[in-house]
């Protein structure tokens, strides 16, 4: 099954899947903006942001633009570090796993797992009446397999379009996005 699904992605006799170019966008990235809503699911409670994000190949940075009552506040990571935006008042509101994961973990590791994430799935989508390609990848910040990524990339030039982060079979973080742009290397991707 997996087999024929490349093969379908790939188009015949050895072309490249879409997917596997726009992966090696994400392992080159040098820069990306968007805007994005994000839903943390704690079972008993659902918190839901709305943010901007803007980063580069270091690292990234994350505002909450609504609710009301936090906008203005975020996050900035580098490499493995996350720092809180205006003081004491952060976007985490606890964790959503076993292993730690929290809201502020949404980008970070959406941009970890279709940079170097091993792959699971892969197919071709509608998403909202857009032609995307579907990606499950394993999470690489969690080596064990109860951290998955799902990700769902524009087919025509690969920007994010909705990204989902699992634990246990369960989502806990969905990210759905209204714009996203990224550059890659000598690549530049308006979405």
């Amino acid at each position: 099954m997996m087999t024929l699904l490349l093969l379908l992605l790939s188009g015949c006799r050895g072309a490249e899947a879409p997917h596997e170019r726009y992966r090696r966008d994400y392992q080159d990235l040098t820069s990306y903006e968007g805007e994005a809503e994000v839903t943390a699911d704690y079972g008993d409670k659902v918190y839901q942001y709305q943010i901007t994000l803007q980063g580069n190949e270091r690292g990234g940075e994350v505002e909450v633009t609504e609710p009301a009552s936090i906008a203005g506040t975020g996050y900035r990571w580098q490499k493995g570090s996350c720092t809180a935006l205006c003081g004491d008042i952060t976007l985490a509101t606890g964790h959503l796993s076993e292993d730690g994961l929290s809201p502020a973990d949404a980008m970070p590791v959406l941009l970890a797992a279709l940079g170097s994430g091993r792959e699971i799935a892969a197919e071709e989508q509608t998403l909202d009446g857009k032609d995307v390609l579907f990606l499950e990848l394993s999470n690489p910040n969690r080596p064990e397999e109860a951290s998955r990524v799902q990700v769902w990339l524009d087919r025509s030039n690969g920007a994010l379009c909705r990204g989902e982060i699992l634990w246990q079979d369960k989502t806990v973080i969905t990210v759905d996005f209204n714009h996203f742009s990224y550059t890659a290397q000598q690549t530049k991707i308006e979405g």
